[in-house]
């Protein structure tokens, strides 16, 4: 998060309550020596500023928050939409089958951005809001370029889907962090109500930050369906996963139409 003001070195400002539109359904504390200031925002947008009065450094300061994560997103869960990093390891999830499933655990990887500049398979891919059918995501979101999105019933990285327009991959992040869902089986969930795959495993669980804590129960009813050849593990995916060919090139071409179809509608809404 960026705040764009002038501030004194005594002033302390701590931002909270984020969700999947930066800062959102919670709230901004800025505190200064003898002062205090909370305001309670509703789905403040990234990108977006807030006027904030009555500070006793300087009236009428704005706050500029972006979103500087790969993780800050809603999930659906059986209590309703959840922010990705408030989930829990026993929470249930709703998958695209209607099914209710428990996660058996959560992968969590972190970098800061001068680490990963130019690394195509890390930076975050974003899929502008209803970049998929128009509609959905709900909001913009931010997955890693491997993760992929569950599009006319296959599998598709959505690095695959970058077409520069409504997906985009970042070039430059301060940092980005990731969280990864995974269930007994692989399976499509849903963030921010697109349709976008668990985790699995493909002898990759060592890049999360947090390997070290994939062990109890849901540890071992996961291993115990996992696949394996010549002793390393061999992903089970839910359904075909699509990285090139010809069926990619039809999903790409109707994103593609999908944009144009939405830039041919904004200037019928400007004469509405």
């Amino acid at each position: 998060m960026t705040v764009s003001q002038a501030l004194d070195s005594s002033n302390t400002i701590t931002l909270g309550g984020t969700s999947s539109a930066g800062v959102g359904s919670g709230n901004i504390i800025i505190s200064t020596p003898g002062t205090a200031l909370a305001a309670t925002v509703s789905d403040f947008g990234n990108g977006e500023s807030i006027t904030l009065t009555g500070l006793a450094y300087q009236a009428s300061d704005v706050v500029d928050v972006v979103s500087n994560g790969g993780n800050v997103f809603l999930i659906l869960t059986d209590r309703g939409e959840v922010p990705v990093e408030d989930l829990q390891i026993g929470d249930h999830v709703i998958t695209a089958g209607e099914a209710v499933r428990p996660i058996r655990w959560l992968g969590r990887r972190s970098y800061n951005g001068r680490f990963i500049q130019g690394r195509r398979d890390v930076l975050p891919v974003r899929i502008r809001q209803g970049a998929l059918d128009g509609v959905l995501p709900k909001r913009d979101l931010l997955v890693s370029p491997l993760h992929a999105m569950f599009i006319d019933g296959v599998l598709v990285p959505a690095g695959r889907l970058v077409n520069g327009v409504s997906i985009v991959q970042e070039q430059h992040v301060e940092t980005v962090s990731y969280v990864h869902i995974e269930l007994d089986t692989h399976d499509v969930v849903f963030a921010e109500g697109a349709a976008s795959e668990s985790y699995v495993e493909d002898n990759n669980r060592s890049m999360f930050h947090n390997a070290h804590t994939y062990t109890g129960k849901g540890a071992a009813k996961v291993k115990a369906r996992g696949r394996k050849r010549n002793g390393v593990a061999v992903a089970r995916y839910c359904a075909r996963r699509v990285v090139d060919g010809m069926l990619l090139d039809n999903i790409r071409q109707t994103l593609m139409e999908q944009v144009v179809s939405q830039l041919m509608a904004e200037p019928e809404k400007d004469s509405a």
